[in-house]
């Protein structure tokens, strides 16, 4: 069964691009991270992830989407443990059709 998720409703939830988010790496993630320290020319061991006490990383959910989006999708080995992305609810707010459609989007390039 298609969902058409064109249109929002009053149940829509939205969170910007630079809110932060926590996720678990796993092993594919952690080879991710080092090709992507690798690309910019940083070294792995000066560069380390920071984790918390329960092993989450956090990062903007943009530097996620740039660092595991192309590792990510059939025929890759996940890079998030249960492809979940934490996000704290005070980063999260009610969105309208015209704040998340496309007239958003051309009166912010406007």
């Amino acid at each position: 069964m298609h969902t058409d998720t064109t249109q929002s409703t009053a149940t829509d939830l939205c969170i910007s691009m630079t809110s932060d988010v926590r996720f678990r790496m796993t092993p594919a993630g952690e080879l991710a991270w080092r090709r992507h320290l690798d690309t910019l020319k940083l070294d792995v061991a000066r560069h380390p992830l920071q984790r918390d006490a329960d092993g989450y990383v956090t990062m903007p959910l943009w530097e996620v989407m740039h660092v595991f989006g192309p590792n990510t999708g059939f025929g890759h080995a996940g890079c998030i443990e249960r492809d979940e992305l934490l996000v704290s609810a005070a980063e999260v707010r009610s969105c309208s059709p015209a704040r998340s459609g496309s007239a958003a989007v051309s009166a912010s390039r406007a």
